[in-house]
């Protein structure tokens, strides 16, 4: 486990110059990253020998990677402004900045990334998905 920034590679190097014996690494995996395990992913054999909908319960929600960003919900009126590209006023006001929040509409659907500040949402990068039929 290492934090985000380690240089693995780097980190390789800079132990074989202490020990004085030179270093690299031969190969280098990511088994994880935040919750996200390879343990629970699904090889491209494996993907193409389902049906289509045992692909599509394989597929995690849009929003899994920005899980950790705090959370803002918006009304049906602010959601629809939002989808615009249009800056929502927050009441009330957060008395912090962020920048990056999660946009969800009323129905708990995830809209995208707004930026907060001085009580105002802006929008950051947004989903345009289809509404369900």
């Amino acid at each position: 486990r290492c934090s985000k920034g380690t240089y693995v590679r780097t980190l390789a190097e800079d132990i074989g110059r202490t020990l004085g014996c030179g270093a690299h690494l031969v190969a280098l995996r990511r088994e994880a990253i935040g919750d996200l395990s390879i343990a629970a992913a699904h090889d491209a054999a494996a993907i193409e020998a389902m049906t289509a909908e045992a692909r599509d319960a394989c597929l995690l929600p849009t929003d899994v990677m920005v899980a950790g960003l705090p959370r803002v919900e918006f009304d049906a009126a602010q959601s629809a402004r939002l989808k615009l590209g249009q800056r929502i006023a927050l009441a009330p006001a957060p008395a912090t900045h962020t920048d990056a929040a999660r946009a969800y509409d009323p129905a708990g659907g995830f809209l995208g990334l707004v930026r907060i500040a001085d009580g105002v949402a802006h929008p950051v990068r947004l989903l345009v998905l289809p509404d369900p039929e």
